[in-house]
């Protein structure tokens, strides 16, 4: 979806000052305008070639683009930018993307869970978009899911009207004991501040002798990580600090790791594998999350002033050109698959 007259790959949408917002850009980047009027200015390189973007006082309605609340998406070559007004359409940003990777695990979880009996109901947990809560329903499940986020129930409820979604998170989840044959939790556990209180609520709604698995990343740099690490070291940006958990909360990301800590919440018959895939994503979607501000590259892109941004923008644009120069991302991914029983000790 293109601007209608040219190859736009940058528009600012509800800019209240167009003269202020030229004056930035000329000094930054030394970028040229073509006036259209008070409502929308048109940008040029400095080297004087044809427009490559746009300041618009409102969202014209022939622009062109995929609007999302008051986010539009303009997409040219392998170039997607989004100019936001607020936080409208981080699910869809989510989904496009990141979403897509941590899909890799969900045959793994499904099939560690299944096969399903007659009537069993499955709780999807952190169930995002829903991509497991629709692989268990096709496997056979009743199934649940539960998220944190009201946009992503919202999401997944359009996508998935067939299932039931319910706003709820970790490690308080808003059902009675036992009530679920099977419970799943794709990437959710490794981003709880209490990993060991959130594998103990998981047994809780899990019948006995019901099923539960579960993935997390390993503790290691993968490959989409040191992309955004070589992005920022471009862009002059320093990296956000890490966030770890107290000692007493945090365990291995390791495969005896997540074995200890699961055995550890009174879930038997534990079982840890290696799960590999190759992720396949287009630079535009994937550059959707950070624009969205989603996970900790989005964070930090976002916490950026407008030209830092700008510049995060283009070394992204530079290295995945150059390391996937025809238009695709393919990234080898690890993760850790751990699937268990709820017994009848403790």
């Amino acid at each position: 979806m293109l601007h209608p007259h040219h190859a736009i790959d940058y528009v600012e949408i509800n800019v209240t000052d167009l003269e202020a917002a030229q004056a930035f850009y000329v000094e930054a980047f030394g970028w040229r305008f073509d006036d259209y009027g008070p409502a929308y200015a048109g940008i040029r390189s400095s080297d004087g070639g044809p427009e490559v973007g746009g300041l618009s006082a409102a969202a014209p309605p022939d622009l062109g683009g995929e609007f999302e609340g008051s986010t539009i998406v303009l997409e040219v070559g392998t170039t997607v930018l989004t100019m936001s007004g607020g936080w409208d359409g981080t699910a869809e940003a989510y989904d496009a993307s990141f979403a897509r990777l941590c899909f890799g695990t969900v045959d793994a979880l499904i099939q560690a869970l299944g096969p399903a009996l007659a009537g069993e109901r499955l709780l999807d947990v952190g169930s995002g978009p829903g991509a497991v809560a629709a692989a268990a329903e096709d496997a056979g499940f009743a199934v649940t899911g539960v998220d944190a986020d009201d946009s992503m129930i919202k999401l997944a409820r359009r996508k998935h009207p067939d299932i039931a979604f319910v706003q709820g998170a970790l490690p308080q989840l808003p059902f009675s004991s036992g009530v679920f044959d099977a419970v799943g939790a794709n990437f959710v556990v490794n981003h709880c501040a209490d990993p060991r209180a959130a594998l103990r609520e998981l047994r809780r709604v899990t019948r006995l002798g019901g099923r539960v698995a579960l993935t997390i990343w390993l503790g290691l740099v993968s490959p989409l990580n040191q992309l955004w690490n070589d992005v920022m070291a471009d862009a002059s940006v320093r990296p956000p600090p890490g966030k770890t958990l107290p000692p007493e909360k945090d365990f291995e990301r390791t495969g005896s790791g997540l074995a200890g800590v699961v055995t550890g919440s009174g879930l038997q018959d534990v079982v840890v594998r290696e799960v590999q895939w190759l992720f396949c994503i287009s630079p535009n979607d994937l550059w959707r999350a950070v624009a969205g501000g989603i996970a900790t590259i989005g964070q930090t892109y976002r916490a950026q002033d407008k030209i830092t941004q700008l510049k995060m923008h283009d070394a992204y644009t530079r290295l995945t050109c150059e390391r996937y120069p025809d238009g695709e991302l393919r990234l080898h991914f690890t993760a850790l698959a751990a699937n268990a029983v709820r017994g009848t000790a403790h």
